[in-house]
């Protein structure tokens, strides 16, 4: 099994939306692409700024780049 790990942020004020849409986008990408094993999201407050972090399961590196493309080692935006 292989975890992989992804970080962003925001303004804490617009942390809220920004988690929803991480939801849709990337949560919804991990969770409908074959040898994804399961993700979760997880928030932080410091202050202004809100981190986002995702986790997510895989269960191999041929699944990871289904979701992520050949370039695996760097994180796909939407």
């Amino acid at each position: 099994m292989i975890a992989r790990i992804w970080h962003g942020r925001t303004k804490s004020n617009d942390a809220d939306n920004y988690r929803q849409y991480v939801i849709e986008t990337g949560m919804a990408g991990y969770r409908s692409t074959k040898g994804n094993i399961a993700a979760q999201i997880w928030q932080q407050q410091e202050g202004d700024i809100t981190h986002i972090y995702t986790l997510s399961w895989w269960d191999s590196y041929d699944s990871i780049k289904a979701f992520a493309g050949e370039d695996y080692e760097k994180a796909k935006y939407y």
